[in-house]
């Protein structure tokens, strides 16, 4: 299965992932990990994945849907790591690919999605950075 994955970081980073229909949660988190980091980046790897149907495009707003789903995020959506892939997505990841099938995220993105409500937001991680 190839899945569509987003990290809606400051920086944000689409990839895309395949990997076995009968892979276990750890191992597509572990293949995420590896594909973000091989785009000469280092991340966390404090990452957690969930699974999601956010339409890719318009791509220009992406980044703010994926932040307001992760808010809003339902409560079947994490993936833990001890479970079979084919539990979460028993027909494949989406066959038109116009959807997301994973939103990553780490510290920093959970970050911002707090800030979400809070108008100071990008000024007090601008200032934590800077310290």
């Amino acid at each position: 299965m190839k899945f569509a994955c987003y990290l809606p970081a400051e920086d944000p980073l689409f990839v895309v992932v395949e990997i076995g229909s009968d892979a276990w949660v750890a191992e597509l988190l572990m293949a995420i990990y590896e594909e973000l980091n091989s785009e000469s980046r280092r991340y966390r790897d404090d990452l957690r994945i969930f699974k999601t149907d956010v339409p890719i495009k318009p791509t220009e707003d992406l980044h703010s849907r994926a932040l307001q789903w992760l808010r809003r995020q339902p409560a079947n959506s994490h993936l833990e790591d001890t479970t079979k892939l084919a539990s979460f997505f028993p027909n494949g990841s989406h066959p038109s690919g116009d959807r997301l099938d994973i939103i990553v995220a780490d510290a920093e993105v959970l970050e911002l999605v707090e800030d979400l409500d809070d108008p100071e937001g990008p000024y007090k991680r601008k200032v934590k950075k800077d310290i």
